[in-house]
């Protein structure tokens, strides 16, 4: 408890304007030297709202300067008579002061264009990937919806099941299907990393809209009336079957993945990769019920991904972890992804302990939990893994 977070951790070493930023306010933010966090709203313009109290075109901007140079001197004294002046939450203030300065100066003009822009690139890829290049085996040939459990589905309507048979699992992503907030986090994180305002950034997509269930007889399953047109998907699948599950996530994983690769191929353009971690992660992962109704909160079987060019030398993916190879009830049997303990690591279960010294280890920064090995380290510019191969026990 108390401890700093990892977006904290990477605030206090940052020297950028905004010390963190983030998109969802859900985030627990928590830094050692009381460096705070930017939440970008999500509205039609996130840059022009981000950077509006450093408009110059204002005519207020330069009362907002004087002002916040005026309350930053007075705070600052006080602080440094109370706690000291070489305490951390006083010398923040002062870099706080500066990097506002240096927003002032850069100005905000173009933001609309700018946004558009990236907006629409991340948009159009992800459109794309909806509905070209089908994926071989998975949706390259009809799926013909059938009347069982598998093809469930859990939308804005409530949980829903095929009242009959018939109609082509794959036109249920339409030309209105988004993932929300996912264009819109992209263009917010291509500007903000190559434009040198932050070097702490968490962005987190949403429910998918525009599920299209005009060819298809769902019913819902609680009431039996029937539902049809459009409606959200949300990712909380406890009743979703696993043949609606496996196309829809393909088509958003798909989706994210042409999104990260460009995000990760300007960052490359800009030299910046080499000197960037990218984490994906979630809070849990699913735990699939045997009888392919639905899933459920997978607690000990989370998975994380790590992309750098620190490590970035073109052998491939780099797995770690075990999993649980007979894992104890019959609702969830089966290798589904239960984390099993790992020798290397004093024979416990990896976890988000573990995941955080790997991740601030390889910044070059103290971990907040030191009783949790690093998973990975850099050895003379070398990845070495330092929890064994993968396997299933």
């Amino acid at each position: 408890p108390g401890a700093p977070s990892l977006s904290g951790i990477f605030a206090d070493h940052s020297n950028k304007p905004f010390s963190a930023v983030t998109s969802t306010e859900s985030h627990q933010h928590n830094s050692g030297k009381g460096k705070s966090i930017i939440n970008v709203p999500m509205d039609g313009n996130p840059f022009s709202s981000m950077m509006a109290p450093f408009n110059l075109s204002n005519p207020r901007s330069f009362n907002r300067r004087q002002a916040m140079d005026d309350a930053i001197k007075t705070l600052h004294s006080n602080v440094s008579s109370f706690f000291g002046s070489q305490n951390p939450y006083a010398s923040s203030l002062i870099g706080e002061r500066e990097s506002s300065i240096e927003l002032f100066i850069k100005g905000t003009s173009g933001l609309q264009a700018k946004y558009n822009v990236l907006f629409n690139k991340y948009r159009s890829l992800e459109m794309r990937s909806y509905s070209e290049n089908p994926l071989v085996g998975l949706d390259d040939q009809e799926i013909i919806i059938q009347q069982n459990s598998k093809y469930n589905i859990g939308t804005g309507f409530g949980d829903l099941t095929p009242n009959t048979s018939g109609g082509d699992l794959r036109s249920i992503m339409s030309a209105n299907s988004k993932a929300e907030k996912m264009a819109e986090n992209f263009a917010i994180a291509e500007y903000i990393i190559t434009e040198g305002l932050s070097s702490s950034l968490m962005i987190a997509i949403d429910f998918i809209s525009g599920i299209n269930l005009t060819n298809f007889n769902y019913k819902i399953t609680s009431s039996s009336a029937s539902v049809t047109g459009l409606t959200t998907f949300g990712f909380d699948s406890h009743e979703t079957g696993s043949h609606t599950s496996l196309y829809i996530y393909s088509k958003l994983y798909k989706a994210f993945a042409a999104c990260l690769y460009e995000f990760i191929s300007v960052l490359k353009a800009k030299n910046i990769y080499n000197n960037s971690i990218i984490q994906l992660s979630s809070e849990f992962n699913r735990a699939a019920r045997t009888a392919g109704h639905g899933s459920d909160h997978g607690w000990n079987g989370s998975g994380t991904s790590l992309y750098s060019g620190m490590f970035d030398n073109g052998t491939g993916p780099l797995v770690i972890g075990n999993v649980d190879n007979n894992p104890s009830g019959g609702t969830y049997a089966g290798t589904w992804g239960l984390g099993a303990p790992v020798p290397e690591m004093n024979n416990r279960i990896i976890n988000i302990g573990n995941i955080m010294t790997t991740v601030t280890g390889l910044a070059g920064y103290e971990t907040p939990t030191k009783n949790d090995s690093p998973l990975l380290k850099m050895v003379d510019g070398q990845l070495v893994n330092l929890a064994g191969a993968p396997r299933n026990v």
